[in-house]
């Protein structure tokens, strides 16, 4: 359902497009034959309303003067709209520089279109459509709100984290290149400047980034402990287990992921790291107890070199990291060992009786 937190730049060149249109019609029907022949009958008659009547007719040659002007210089954004509405985010970023430098342009040469107002509206619309369009590349074309737990199923966590990722690049280059052309309009010091509500322009996005974000990590963790089961270390069962058991409560409360007008999904999110916090601190009892066990210092870094490839986590890498402190410390005290242990039987080593 398309409302006006969704519309993008084409519905305002649409708008547009249509007044120019209606306004020319008129106007056509105004320098008709009949109509130029009735202005001359109330003229001679001396009609009172005829002053009145001009000035209406002047006001809609200014209208007609305005509306195309302004659909002149929005029709030059018409080469950037195949992205913006069909590309990937990646394509979005390509023609972003490019975009911005027609838009600024438009600014300081349109007669009618550069007030603050109108191109404010301007830059809304393309955020909007970047939302929309990010969103469309993170769940799939054609694909429902419940796309994204079937990514995670299906396999495609990697493909689903890259996109995620890319929407809050987007974002980044977005406001970089809106700055730059802001701060080389204010280096003119002369004529028109950048001086929008920004928070109007970059809010909405500011906040689906923060829901994205939230989501990479939630899917950072997916990923992860799929990737803990799928390598069947023995005694995580139970771990593993309660993995899933805390996934599917926090399907079973969320709908849209990416509904971040919702702020429902904000309290599972903090219940869900809440229970994913308690989980790994299990895991990380689990890991050090492994590392207990194992004597040799190469199947100790076997093993680490395994967790290190799974683990994508703050606090489980930075735990792991202190691991190699640990493994060399006892690989120096083994070394230590033989080297007493050469020294005690360098002058009458042992013999055995395979040797002689």
């Amino acid at each position: 359902v398309s409302t006006q937190s969704t519309w993008g730049p084409l519905t305002e060149l649409e708008q547009w497009k249509q007044r120019f249109q209606r306004l020319d019609s008129i106007l056509q029907q105004l320098n008709s034959k009949g109509a130029k022949t009735a202005i001359e009958v109330l003229t001679a008659a001396r009609w009172k309303h005829l002053k009145r009547w001009k000035t209406v007719e002047t006001n809609l040659q200014d209208a007609l003067g305005e509306a195309k002007d302004n659909l002149k210089y929005l029709s030059t954004l018409e080469k950037y709209m195949e992205s913006l509405y069909n590309g990937t985010p990646q394509q979005i970023m390509d023609i972003i520089p490019g975009l911005m430098n027609t838009i600024k342009m438009m600014f300081i040469i349109a007669k009618y279109y550069s007030t603050p107002e109108r191109m404010a509206t301007l830059f809304i619309k393309i955020t909007n459509q970047m939302i929309v369009n990010c969103k469309i590349t993170i769940r799939g074309a054609g694909q429902g709100s419940g796309r994204l737990w079937d990514q995670s199923e299906e396999g495609d966590l990697n493909n689903l984290l890259n996109n995620l990722k890319a929407c809050i690049k987007l974002n980044t280059i977005y406001q970089e290149e809106y700055y730059k052309c802001k701060e080389k309009l204010a280096a003119q010091s002369k004529g028109r400047q950048f001086d929008f509500n920004e928070l109007h322009i970059f809010g909405k996005f500011e906040l689906f980034c923060k829901r994205v974000q939230k989501l990479i990590e939630v899917f950072t963790t997916v990923q992860q402990f799929t990737s803990l089961s799928n390598h069947n270390i023995d005694g995580m069962d139970s771990l593993i287990k309660r993995f899933w058991e805390i996934v599917d409560e926090l399907k079973r409360k969320s709908s849209d992921l990416l509904d971040y007008t919702k702020p429902a999904f904000d309290k599972d999110y903090i219940e869900f790291n809440k229970n994913i916090q308690e989980l790994e601190s299990s895991l990380q009892v689990f890991i050090n107890s492994s590392f207990e066990n194992i004597t040799s210092t190469e199947n100790a870094l076997s093993l680490l070199r395994k967790f290190q490839s799974i683990l994508q986590r703050e606090n489980l890498k930075s735990d792991l990291d202190s691991k190699y402190m640990v493994i060399f410390h006892n690989y120096g005290l083994d070394l230590e060992n033989v080297q007493k242990t050469y020294e005690r039987h360098s002058a009458n080593p042992p013999m055995y009786s395979a040797l002689i």
